[in-house]
C-alpha cells in the first residue's frame, strides 16, 4: 500500500533560483519557479498589509529573464513558468487568507516582470510567431503559439501601449480560435476599457450563433479582475446571451465569478455574497442541482478573516430562512455552518 507523501524542504532563494535555472528536469525546474515566486508574492502580501513599500526581489527578474533568453528551454515549459501562481492557489495556502494583499502583491510582480522584461518579452512574441497562415496542431506549434500568447498577456497586463497594438492585431487577424480567444482574454484582463468593449463586441457579433463560444465569450469576462466587477456581472445577466434556465450559461457567469473573479467576489462590502445567495434561492426553484453546487463558495468561509466570515455565514443563514429550499441546498448549507 501507498499513500501521497509532500515533502516540505526549506529552501533558500538562492537554491531555488539555481534549481530555476539549471534544473534538467522539467517539472522540477517549474517547481522552483513556482515555489520562489510564492515565497516573494507571500513576503509582499505582508508588506502590503503593513503599509510597507512593494519591492520585487531582482534576482527574480534576472531569474526570468535568463530564462528568455537562454534559446534552449523547452518553449511548452517556458510559457508554463511565465506564469505566477494563481490567486486561487494563494488563498488555499493562506492560514487566513487575505484576499486584497494577494491580489496586489501577485499583480506587483506580474506588473514589474512585464516592464523589466518588455524587451525579452517582445522579442519572444515576434521570434514565436506562426510560419504560415495554415494552422498546425503538432506539439511545436502548439507550443510556440502557447508561449506567444503567454508573452503577450504579460505585456499587455502592465499597460503596455505597443503590447495593445499587437493585441488589436492578432485579435482582428487570428487564423485559428486559439490566438483569437488569447488575445480577447489579454485585452480584457488589461486597463484598456475602450479597446476591450471593442472586442468583446465584434467578437460576441462573430460568434454569437456558436453556443460553446458565447459560453466562452461569458466565463472570459466574469473570470477577469478587472471586466468581471458585479455591476458588469449584472449586466451580462441582462444580455441575449444568457438565460437563467441554461445550466451552462449560469455555470460560464455566476461560477465563474464567484471562482475566479475573486478581489471582486469576496469585496468587503459583502455585495459578492449577496448576489451569489440571491442567485443561489433563485435556483433553488429552478435547478437545485446547479444551486447546490454554486453555493459552495460561501461554505469556505473558514478560510477568511472576521468580517469576511460574518458576511459570508449571514448569506448562508438567509438561504437557510427560506422556504421550500431544496435537499440538495439544505445539505450544503446546513453541514457547511455547523
Amino acid at each position: 500500500f501507498s499513500a501521497p507523501v509532500r515533502l516540505q524542504y526549506s529552501y533558500s532563494r538562492d537554491q531555488l533560483l539555481f534549481l530555476m535555472s539549471n534544473e534538467t528536469d522539467g517539472f522540477n525546474r517549474w517547481d522552483a519557479g513556482q515555489k520562489l515566486a510564492l515565497d516573494i508574492i507571500q513576503s509582499l502580501a505582508e508588506d502590503y498589509r503593513a503599509d510597507k513599500p512593494l519591492i520585487v526581489d531582482t534576482r527574480l527578474i534576472e531569474a526570468y529573464r535568463g530564462l528568455l533568453v537562454s534559446g534552449s528551454i523547452d518553449k511548452a515549459l517556458l510559457s508554463k513558468m511565465l506564469l505566477l501562481p494563481s490567486e486561487s492557489y494563494l488563498i488555499e495556502l493562506a492560514d487566513v487568507a487575505d484576499v486584497d494583499a494577494i491580489h496586489h502583491a501577485r499583480n506587483y510582480v506580474r506588473n514589474t516582470l512585464a516592464k523589466a522584461l518588455k524587451v525579452e518579452l517582445l522579442h519572444c512574441y515576434h521570434s514565436n510567431a506562426d510560419d504560415g497562415d495554415d494552422y498546425s496542431a503538432d506539439f511545436r506549434s502548439i507550443a510556440k503559439r502557447a508561449l506567444r500568447n503567454t508573452a503577450l498577456s504579460l505585456l499587455l497586463s502592465n499597460g503596455d501601449n505597443d503590447a495593445l497594438k499587437l493585441a488589436i492585431k492578432q485579435f482582428s487577424a487570428a487564423p485559428n480560435m486559439t490566438d483569437e480567444s488569447a488575445s480577447l482574454i489579454a485585452l480584457v484582463n488589461s486597463d484598456f476599457v475602450t479597446e476591450r468593449d471593442a472586442a468583446l463586441t465584434q467578437f460576441y457579433q462573430k460568434w454569437k450563433a456558436d453556443p460553446q463560444v458565447v459560453e466562452q465569450w461569458l466565463a472570459i469576462q466574469c473570470g477577469s479582475s478587472k471586466a468581471g466587477t458585479l455591476e458588469h456581472i449584472e449586466q451580462l445577466m441582462k444580455h441575449e446571451a444568457f438565460d437563467i434556465k441554461n445550466p451552462n450559461k449560469v455555470r460560464s457567469v455566476v461560477g465563474v465569478f464567484c471562482n475566479q473573479s475573486l478581489i471582486n467576489f469576496h469585496n468587503v462590502s459583502g455585495s459578492g455574497y449577496r448576489f451569489l445567495s440571491k442567485r443561489v434561492i433563485e435556483l433553488n426553484k429552478l435547478n437545485p442541482q446547479i444551486a447546490s453546487r454554486l453555493v459552495t463558495p460561501l461554505t469556505r468561509w473558514r478560510k477568511y478573516d472576521k468580517t469576511r466570515q460574518g458576511l459570508m455565514q449571514a448569506e448562508l443563514q438567509r438561504i437557510l430562512k427560506e422556504e421550500d429550499l431544496s435537499k440538495d441546498v439544505y445539505e450544503v448549507v446546513s453541514k457547511s455552518i455547523k
